[in-house]
């Protein structure tokens, strides 16, 4: 099938008897000893089948099987399953993160377009500030040019 090379595949080669552990399990299940505990386990018993020896070292091996068992299927599932999911959560980010980068983009440009604004409108102001300046003192200038006329006129008269 090739989903998996050759040491993978001697590490999911296990020798079970399926038999050994439902018999065990379902002795202590059903209110017997739990399993190792009975000396009489290993002879035939009156519900069950006889435990050959090495019985224990298989049941280890079965859980063993159990755990990896469990943990491959977890993991093909969670490619299979959610792989999808995960892949439209990668293009939704990417989707934001581009609209986040135009957003930025465009707030730049309209800072930089309202900071080109304030320095011309603060140069148009000291231009105005300057001219009011030149206006008021030459209005001052003729003011003082005018009294001084009318002062000389009415000492003159």
């Amino acid at each position: 099938l090739k989903v998996c090379g050759q040491e993978e595949a001697m590490e999911r080669v296990f020798f079970v008897s399926a038999r050994e552990v439902l018999t065990i399990r379902s002795k202590s299940v059903n209110g017997g000893t739990p399993p190792g505990a009975a000396p009489n386990i290993g002879s035939p018993s009156a519900g069950g089948y006889p435990l050959a020896e090495g019985w224990q070292a298989r049941l280890m091996e079965f859980s063993t099987f159990e755990k990896v068992f469990e943990k491959i299927l977890s993991d093909s599932a969670t490619r299979t399953k959610f792989a999808s999911h995960a892949e439209q959560g990668k293009e939704l980010a990417g989707h934001f993160r581009q609209l986040m980068e135009s957003t930025y983009e465009a707030a730049l440009e309209e800072k930089d377009a309202a900071i080109r604004y304030r320095r011309l409108s603060q140069t148009r102001l000291e231009e105005l500030r300057a001219k009011l300046q030149k206006a008021s003192t030459a209005i001052d200038d003729l003011i003082s040019k005018s009294l001084l006329d009318v002062e000389g006129q009415v000492a003159n008269a």
